[in-house]
């Protein structure tokens, strides 16, 4: 989302849009495993030699709780597993060790749709036991595959495992994660009742911004890579 891409840039970014911030090449896909996969190989076409799927995640178990740091080992889809690059991953998960940023390291599932009732969450927590899940990893992991790429995922909690996302907030941000104005206005008047879930989303969003904050400023530049023996 654009929110999360101007917290690793620091500043705001265009979107869909290939952006080069000293040497890091940064793209706003938008949500989805689609839209993942278009901006992944753009920037494989303009020259990217390393992937950082950056964001945010929703939690699938308790275990992984709002603003908590996600550096997982694996990624994992209804078809296969991916590992992202092993070198690269370690050092930076001591790196922030190091400097005290706890963080989570186990199986994220990256899946093609949005996963918002408690319902779901369970069930999908009891069929992969994955801590968390995204839009967007996996496809980049797919891509990365491909063209022999390294990448790693680096993502922090929003909503609880036990937090429904309001079809309110869903219905009032676009394909970005940017808020529309007037249908988060007409969502309001006709169910005031969402406002209370709409707040705690937004301070649970607040705590993974400030995870992913603090990651930016904690590491060295690209995140630990390239590697050096």
């Amino acid at each position: 989302m654009s929110s999360e891409a101007r917290l690793f840039a620091g500043q705001r970014i265009k979107n869909a849009h290939i952006t080069q911030v000293q040497n890091h090449l940064i793209y706003v896909s938008g949500m989805g495993d689609e839209k993942a996969e278009v901006a992944t190989r753009k920037l494989i076409e303009q020259g990217a030699i390393a992937l950082i799927s950056w964001g945010t995640a929703g939690s699938l178990s308790p275990s992984a709780t709002p603003g908590d740091l996600l550096l997982p080992e694996t990624v994992i889809t209804p078809d296969t597993t991916y590992r992202p690059d092993q070198s690269w991953r370690e050092r930076l998960e001591k790196h922030l060790i190091d400097h005290q940023q706890p963080l989570n390291s186990a199986a994220i599932l990256s899946g093609s749709g949005m996963v918002d009732h408690q319902k779901e969450k369970a069930e999908l927590f009891q069929q992969t036991h994955c801590v968390a899940v995204d839009m967007e990893s996996a496809a980049i992991a797919r891509v990365a595959s491909e063209f022999g790429i390294p990448f790693i995922v680096v993502r922090a909690v929003v909503d609880a495992h036990d937090q429904a996302i309001p079809d309110l907030a869903t219905n009032a941000i676009n394909a970005f994660g940017e808020v529309r104005a007037v249908q988060l206005s007409k969502g309001l008047i006709s169910q005031p009742a969402s406002l209370r879930d709409l707040i705690k989303l937004g301070r649970h969003f607040e705590l993974a911004s400030k995870t992913l904050k603090n990651v930016i400023q904690l590491c060295p530049e690209s995140l630990c890579f390239p590697a050096t023996e």
